[in-house]
């Protein structure tokens, strides 16, 4: 249920119609299956792309969040690929289609889902195994000791102490007791795999955009390049450029700005006639100030996208991820870049760390964002495998890899571009409270305040319960096979029998409730 709701969900994120370009340059509204490859179609400020096409004319910022699950949107200009399910932010495009409706990016996704949710995975239970000899041995010793005593008494005590009341509550007590810990933590476990496949598996597979990260861009550092600009001046001038833009660049130098200005001052600076170009920055024209003498009135100063110019002005901003610089006047002087970035959650590391004392291997990041700035993420949270630059499909490729040499494997994400992985892993686990709904419905657990130490705590959440279900196992194994020969013994009748074969039941239950002391006391640790 839960995954066709997923595989419903997702079709209805990809645009139904789609604006046709004729020959004579009019427009026409069309279902968006109509389109072939090879038709022009037009594309307005916050119009989704209903086909994978290339960009024919015009530029445009595209959020792209859905398919490689990074804040930052992308420019696309002449010739530049666009995808299906993604979302024109600001400028006009016309596009021409590269594949049909059915043919998308969107719809590989769909047609994996559908192909994994055709898998049965097989469920042993360990009661209904144990069961299966039980009942027969119980049968057969009770028929011995009524044909041997000549005593039927005897037998129907033996098959009254020995009703499965205790046994029968081997797994299940510990399963309720184990989900009442995990909903006091803010965990949903949604599938019984939480037992059976999460304590065999050695390897966790991150996705890093809002699971690793925060998943908002932040500016992370301002580098000063012309000797007469100092951090502040470029920051201040900055914000007076991006104060009146959406675009998320901009937004995360207001808020470092605001930030700053809560312990410090910075400089005033009056602009003009500012103007923002689509997918390249902003521009205005600089007013008079005492706090920035070094910039001449009436220059025009911008910050935007960086592009390495003459052989003086090249720097090595590689290791920064995204940059933007600030420049001055006609021949361009740079002034500053500002550097931006995701921010690693503040509970990675120690989560990480924490899994690979549980046992876990190998830990594994997944990302669509460029191999600098995965490989960075990775460093700081302590994962040992990056792969990045990846779609949803390759994400999908690369964890079929990592299965077909791991005992078992874990996906974490919280994006529809992570709805692949949580689905095919062994467990999936969504980064609930911001995930996507796509990315709940696939996965077994959902982390409804997204906790990562809810992921080591998790596994060994599922740990304590198989050890509490065997220990039950070996409790009402023993506690029966006293009372049996107690009852051929004739020591138990069988009105006795039917009060003292409860105490197996009784012990499992205070056994099994170990396990909600253990969570209540650990959500109590982490709330102090």
């Amino acid at each position: 249920m839960g995954g066709r709701a997923a595989i419903d969900g997702l079709k209805k994120m990809q645009k139904s119609a789609a604006l046709l370009i004729n020959e004579n340059g009019e427009k026409t509204e069309i279902a968006a299956d109509k389109l072939k490859p090879g038709d022009l179609f037009f594309i307005r400020p916050g119009d989704g792309f209903p086909v994978d096409g290339t960009v024919v004319s015009g530029s445009s910022s595209v959020d792209q969040k859905s398919l490689t699950g990074e804040p930052e949107p992308v420019y696309v200009t002449e010739g530049t690929k666009v995808y299906a399910g993604t979302v024109n932010i600001d400028g006009t495009l016309t596009v021409r289609a590269d594949k049909g409706y059915n043919d998308t990016s969107f719809s590989n996704i769909i047609k994996l889902l559908e192909q994994s949710e055709k898998m049965e995975i097989p469920e042993s239970r360990l009661i209904d195994r144990f069961m299966r000899y039980y009942i027969p041995f119980i049968l057969a010793i009770a028929a011995a000791v009524a044909l041997i005593n000549n005593d039927i008494s005897r037998a129907v005590a033996i098959l009254v102490v020995s009703c499965p009341c205790g046994q029968m509550l081997v797994s299940s007590a510990p399963m309720v007791a184990a989900l009442s810990a995990a909903t006091k933590r803010g965990i949903l476990i949604k599938n019984s795999k939480f037992i059976e496949k999460i304590v065999d598996a050695d390897a966790v597979v991150f996705d890093k955009t809002g699971t690793l990260t925060s998943g908002n861009l932040k500016l992370t550092e301002i580098v000063p390049i012309a000797e007469d600009c100092t951090p502040e001046l470029a920051l201040a001038i900055c914000d007076a450029l991006s104060s009146g833009s959406g675009h998320p660049v901009s937004c995360a130098v207001c808020s470092y700005a605001d930030e700053i200005r809560k312990s410090q001052s910075l400089p005033v600076i009056n602009i003009s006639e500012l103007r923002e170009t689509h997918g390249i920055g902003m521009k205005a024209v600089f007013e008079r100030s005492e706090e920035a003498s070094s910039i001449p009135e009436g220059e025009i100063i911008e910050f935007g996208r960086y592009i390495p110019a003459d052989d003086d002005r090249k720097y090595d901003f590689s290791e920064h991820g995204t940059v933007s610089v600030l420049t001055c006047g006609k021949e361009k002087r740079l002034l500053a870049a500002l550097c931006f970035d995701d921010t690693v959650r503040a509970d990675a590391g120690a989560a990480v760390k924490e899994l690979q004392e549980l046992g876990i291997e190998e830990t594994v990041m997944l990302t669509g964002d460029r191999e600098t700035s995965a490989k960075k993420i990775a460093a700081e949270s302590g994962i040992d495998t990056v792969y990045a630059g990846l779609l949803p499909a390759g994400k999908y490729d690369r964890l079929l890899e990592i299965k077909g040499r791991r005992t078992g494997v874990i996906a974490v994400g919280d994006g529809i571009n992570d709805a692949l992985a949580l689905r095919e892993a062994d467990v999936g686990i969504a980064m609930g409270a911001m995930g996507s709904d796509l990315a709940i419905q696939s996965a077994d657990i959902a982390l409804m305040n997204n906790r990562l130490d809810n992921i080591p705590f998790i596994i060994s959440l599922a740990k304590n319960t198989r050890k509490i279900i065997y220990q039950n196992l070996i409790i009402a194994m023993l506690i029966s096979a006293v009372m049996i020969v107690l009852s051929a013994f004739g020591i138990i009748t069988a009105v006795f029998g039917a009060v003292f074969h409860n105490v197996g039941a009784f012990t499992v239950l205070i056994n099994s409730s170990r396990l909600i002391r253990n969570g209540i006391d650990t959500a109590s640790e982490d709330k102090e």
